[in-house]
């Protein structure tokens, strides 16, 4: 039968690793991005070694040549999953909604042995598993935490390019999520205005209560009773001791009685707004 991967000799599945990873590159120049993921997920199959394994039972020397391996195929891998021109071949390739997933997986196990110092990694390994991680949760749409990996990934490579570039297409993205979570926000707003209490709402504006007042009929009514009254004071030109009807006041009394329905004993309710 087949031997299990963890019988075979460490340089036997190190040597397989390297060829594989090979194949993946001339694949990867010649634009085939989805046949080098294929190569690349393969020979990760033979480099990657279970953690008490790779701590325990490998020497300083091995771990290093396993790493050499390892993770150029687990970048290069990230990195051709995450191209828009790959296609989930075959299994276990992952589909095009858990690539984003995958990347970051792969991406966040070559930063674990940066962090924890158990292997020496160059700058430039250190920087495309920041970038490769950055950019797949850039993808996911996880923005936040997709500049936080960006930025480390340019102190490590300030002068690259490609990392800069990204990083500016973040913050298009970010602004475009400010945007459409404002308009958001305020078409809410809008909607439940109508149904806010007063302290809710707070103290109407100047042009609210100008336009308010506008459009209350009692306005009107208010400026028309004012100019009936002066009307009849100016006119009222007999004194109250020749007059044989109601004085001014009485003549005010009664209008005012007529004109508002004060002092009738029904009085309608008012109306809900």
């Amino acid at each position: 039968g087949e031997w299990k991967k963890n019988d075979m000799f460490f340089e036997y599945r190190v040597k397989e690793g390297e060829e594989l990873k090979t194949k993946g590159n001339e694949c990867f120049s010649a634009g085939d991005y989805s046949t080098a993921a294929v190569w690349y997920r393969k020979g990760l199959y033979y480099t990657v070694f279970d953690e008490s394994q790779f701590n325990f039972e490998l020497q300083d020397i091995h771990r290093e040549s396993v790493v050499q391996v390892m993770v150029p195929l687990r970048l290069n891998y990230a990195l051709c999953i995450l191209k828009d021109e790959y296609k989930p071949l075959k299994r276990p390739l992952p589909s095009l909604e858990d690539r984003f997933n995958e990347a970051i997986e792969h991406c966040t196990e070559v930063i674990n042995l940066y962090k924890q110092q158990q292997v020496t990694l160059t700058s430039s390994q250190k920087s495309k598993a920041f970038y490769r991680r950055g950019l797949a949760k850039s993808l996911k749409g996880n923005l936040e935490s997709a500049r936080e990996d960006l930025t480390e990934a340019l102190k490590l490579e300030p002068s690259n390019k490609e990392i800069r570039t990204q990083i500016e297409v973040l913050k298009a993205k970010e602004k475009e999520e400010r945007e459409k979570a404002k308009q958001a926000w305020a078409g809410k707003l809008s909607h439940n205005q109508g149904i806010l209490t007063d302290a809710e709402r707070g103290p109407p504006s100047k042009a609210e209560k100008a336009a308010e007042a506008a459009a209350d009929p009692r306005e009107e009514d208010a400026a028309a009773m004012k100019a009936k009254i002066q009307e009849m004071l100016d006119g009222d030109n007999v004194s109250s001791e020749n007059s044989s009807g109601p004085g001014i006041m009485g003549r005010l009394g009664n209008w005012f009685r007529r004109v508002t329905g004060w002092g009738s004993r029904e009085q309608q309710p008012e109306e809900a707004e």
